[in-house]
């Protein structure tokens, strides 16, 4: 009610400014001067206008605002170029006492220069004689001379050790036949369990009782039985010979735990005697040779240690000459740094004066944009409310073919095509069927079969889309199936009946 009464002002309206429509809402209700009576212009075309001046005017304030950073960019910097100036003459004073202190540094960096560079020769003669003391011991030949000095004992170390060496390649040698020999056993035990399973498994899907319990048994499923009793023969002679092998060797050396135990054992005690071996002769021979090695080694590092001193007393130096140099040229160049500061300076002041009058003019432009900006957009308006009135009146209109439309939702759909209806898998069946006229969406119905001329009653399922899926249904059973549209309350006619074997 509300919207038809809505519409019957706006018809009305309407009708009231039609007789005008090629001009202007009266300036007494807008505030704006009524135009020419020859003006044409729509409301888009003045809004247009609007848009263009608001651009104008927002570009002119833009600018004054540019203006106006300027003026305070100028006046920055005019007062940083004053700081500069003097941060300059006080940096003149600095640099005068930079240049007297850096005349001190560079005759102390040279002293200092001096004494590394004596120091850095030293430790590079040391070095060298570690070096050679190092490089003339012979490991083999100190070896020897103190094997020589305790023979006795060191034969009957070596001894312990080629004994335990002989004793620990025949428990390594026992542990790979009892791997290679496990390997075997299991080998042959995996296919031997694979027949018992087997015949077990036929047994049971046969309800035998045992292997002679064959009475029952077709021809083919006899035959069947014996060749699976015969594969069983064949893997258990195989098992039983990898059995007793494998068993007569633990027996004889030992299981795989004891066996890993021994070579563990035996190589700990090996160790042992390696070291009580070299420990009277080799490793003390080696104590010698790795305390020469450490001298030359710390030697190095000294002879290092001063070449980094000498080197860094003589860039020190550099560095002392080049702030002498620095220092020097900082004094040189003061007096012309201040003589363009001054100069910057007057450039900066001229700079400022005109960015305010730049500032000024650009202020007058902003203002006089706006203006035009604000009356342009108050013909837009009037002109807009003008064109929201003949708006509602198109409302009107598309209301009647909206009742239209809506007469149409209420058709009743057509008969659905059903396209196929198959059962690919266990306890599943799928439905599918072509999209129908005037249909939303769909419903399916089924019913199983119970007896030759019986049937259970129809089940109903509301499907949205062209097919139906249903994984619950009993295998081996025949059910039927028909589907119809439904659009909203509306249904068509069902579909023809399909039948189907469930897998």
């Amino acid at each position: 009610m509300k919207m038809k009464n809505k519409l019957g002002a706006a018809l009305a309206l309407s009708m009231v400014v039609g007789a005008t429509a090629t001009t202007p809402v009266a300036a007494a209700t807008t505030g704006v001067t009524t135009p020419n009576k020859d003006t044409t212009k729509s409301a888009t075309d003045l809004r247009k206008e609007a848009n263009v001046a608001k651009i104008e005017a927002e570009n002119a304030e833009k600018a004054s605002k540019i203006a106006d950073q300027y003026v305070l960019n100028a006046e920055n910097n005019a007062k940083e170029i004053a700081d500069k100036l003097k941060q300059a003459n006080e940096q003149l004073t600095e640099a005068t006492t930079k240049l007297e202190n850096a005349k001190t540094a560079k005759n102390e960096a040279q002293t200092d220069y001096e004494t590394k560079s004596q120091a850095y020769e030293e430790a590079k003669q040391a070095k060298t004689t570690a070096q050679q003391e190092y490089e003339a011991f012979d490991l083999a030949a100190e070896t020897q001379r103190l094997i020589e000095e305790n023979q006795e004992a060191y034969n009957e170390a070596d001894a312990r050790v080629k004994e335990l060496e002989k004793a620990l390649a025949k428990a390594k040698e026992a542990l790979k036949s009892l791997r290679e020999l496990t390997y075997v056993y299991n080998n042959a035990k995996r296919p031997y369990d694979n027949a018992v399973n087997n015949i077990n498994s036929f047994m049971q899907s046969h309800e035998m009782t045992s292997e002679e319990d064959t009475e029952n048994l077709t021809n083919e499923e006899y035959q069947e039985l014996a060749n699976l009793i015969a594969v069983r023969k064949r893997y258990e002679r195989i098992y039983e010979s990898a059995h007793e092998s494998y068993s007569q060797f633990v027996q004889e050396n030992g299981s795989m735990e004891q066996l890993n135990e021994s070579v563990s054992s035996l190589s700990e005690s090996l160790k042992e005697a390696e070291k009580t071996r070299d420990d009277i002769a080799l490793n003390k021979a080696k104590e010698t040779g790795e305390n020469l090695k450490t001298a030359y080694r710390k030697a190095t590092f000294a002879e290092r240690n001063a070449n980094n001193e000498y080197i860094k007393a003589q860039k020190a130096y550099t560095s002392a000459s080049r702030k002498l140099e620095t220092a020097t040229d900082a004094v040189d160049n003061l007096d012309e740094v201040i003589y363009n500061l001054n100069k910057a300076l007057q450039n900066a002041l001229a700079q400022f004066v005109t960015a305010r009058t730049i500032a000024a003019t650009a202020k007058m432009t902003a203002a006089a944009t706006k203006e035009a900006y604000e009356k342009a957009d108050a013909q837009a308006t009037a002109a807009e409310k003008a064109e929201e009135t003949l708006r509602l009146a198109k409302e009107l209109a598309d209301a009647v073919n909206a009742k239209k439309a809506a007469e149409a939702k209420n058709a009743k759909p057509a008969q659905v095509n059903v396209t196929s209806v198959s059962s690919d898998k266990a306890k599943t069946v799928k439905v599918t069927w072509g999209k129908t006229k005037n249909a939303k969406t769909y419903q399916v119905a089924y019913r199983r079969k119970k007896s030759s001329k019986k049937w259970t009653k129809w089940t109903y399922k509301n499907v949205k889309g062209t097919s139906y899926t249903n994984k619950k249904l009993k295998s081996k059973k025949t059910y039927q199936f028909k589907v119809r549209a439904v659009n909203g309350n509306i249904k068509g006619a069902f579909s023809k009946k399909n039948t189907v074997t469930i897998k």
